[in-house]
C-alpha cells in the first residue's frame, strides 16, 4: 500500500516564538540636504543674494564633522566607564569609523568650556551646605611646569549631600581646601576626614569649619599601638590594657552602626519612589540588615 505524503496542518495560535536580546552598533553617516535657490532676475529686493540656501545646522565645534553623539560617546567612554582613549578609538576604528587620536584631544580641549557654567553651580550649590566630606589622593600628571619637580599632583575631593566636587591640583598644602571653601555661603559647617596638616591649618583659619576625624583612622592608631606595645611587652596588650580592645569593638560596632543606618535609609528612599508608593516594612528592614 502506498504511503500517502498528506501536507501536515498549520495551527497559528500554537505557534512558538523564542525571543533574543541583539546588539548591533555600527557607524553611519547622517547627510542633510539644503535645498539651494537663484534669486529671480525680477527680484529687486535690498540685499539678497544671488544664491539662496538655509543655513547649515549648527556644530557642537565649529567646522567639525562630528555631532554631538559622537562626543556623547567619547565622554561617558572616558570618564563614565573609564576606557582608555585609544582604545575607544580602536572600537570605533571597527565600526569603520577611524578617527585620530588628536581630534579627540583637541576636541575635549573645546567641550571644557562648555561645562564651566556647570561647574559655577555646583560649586554654589555645594557652598550653601553644611557637612562636607573631604580627602585627597595622589594623582599622576604628566605635564611639565615651572617650579615643580616629578609628576605627583592630588586628586582632592569635596562630597555634601547633593554634589561630589572634583579639584586637581599639583600641591598637597592646605591652600587648595581654603581655596575651596573660601566660597561658603552657610554658618557653622563640619568637615569629616582624616588628620592631614592641611585640614587642620584649615580650621584654624576659618573658625566656622569644625574638623569630625575619621573614625577608621582612630581605630586604625589603636591597632597599631596595640600591636607595637604587644610586639615589646608580650601579655600587655590582651592581659593588663583590655579597654584598648574595648575600644577597638566599640569603633567598629559604631562604623557597622551608621552603614546600616545608611542602607535602611536608602531602603525606604527606593521604596517611597516606587511605583506602587508602598511604604516600607521597618520589621522586614530591620531583620535584614539585622
Amino acid at each position: 500500500m502506498p504511503i500517502l505524503r498528506l501536507p501536515h496542518l498549520p495551527k497559528p495560535a500554537l505557534d512558538k516564538h523564542n525571543d533574543f536580546y541583539e546588539v548591533e552598533v555600527s557607524a553611519y553617516i547622517r547627510r542633510i540636504r539644503r535645498l539651494v535657490y537663484r534669486r529671480n532676475p525680477g527680484c529687486c529686493c535690498p540685499g539678497m543674494p544671488a544664491i539662496i540656501t538655509l543655513l547649515p545646522p549648527p556644530r557642537l565645534i565649529p567646522r567639525s564633522p562630528y555631532p554631538v553623539s559622537f562626543w556623547v560617546g567619547v565622554l561617558l567612554s572616558k570618564f563614565c566607564y573609564g576606557q582608555p582613549t585609544y582604545r575607544y578609538l580602536q572600537d570605533l576604528s571597527d565600526l569603520a569609523l577611524p578617527v585620530s587620536p588628536g581630534t579627540v584631544a583637541g576636541g575635549l580641549k573645546q567641550l571644557t568650556r562648555l561645562f564651566e557654567p556647570i561647574k559655577k553651580a555646583l560649586y554654589q550649590k555645594q557652598m550653601t551646605e553644611t557637612l562636607f566630606h573631604n580627602d585627597e589622593t595622589r594623582w599622576e600628571v604628566f605635564v611639565e611646569i615651572d617650579g615643580k619637580v616629578g609628576t605627583r599632583w592630588y586628586l582632592w575631593v569635596t562630597r555634601s549631600k547633593s554634589v561630589v566636587f572634583f579639584v586637581l591640583d599639583p600641591s598637597r598644602s592646605a591652600a587648595v581646601p581654603g581655596a575651596h571653601f573660601a566660597g561658603l555661603q552657610s554658618g557653622q559647617c563640619i568637615i569629616v576626614c582624616d588628620r592631614h596638616g592641611a585640614y587642620k591649618k584649615l580650621a584654624r583659619l576659618l573658625e566656622v569649619i569644625l574638623l569630625a576625624f575619621c573614625w577608621a583612622h582612630v581605630r586604625r592608631d589603636f591597632i597599631i599601638a596595640g600591636a607595637a606595645t604587644n610586639n615589646s611587652n608580650p601579655g600587655y596588650w590582651n592581659g593588663r590594657h583590655a579597654s584598648e580592645n574595648c575600644i577597638i569593638t566599640t569603633i567598629s560596632v559604631l562604623i557597622t552602626g551608621m552603614h546600616k543606618a545608611r542602607l535602611i535609609n536608602r531602603a525606604n528612599a527606593l521604596s517611597n519612589t516606587s511605583r506602587l508608593h508602598r511604604k516600607p516594612c521597618t520589621q522586614c528592614t530591620k531583620k535584614l540588615f539585622a
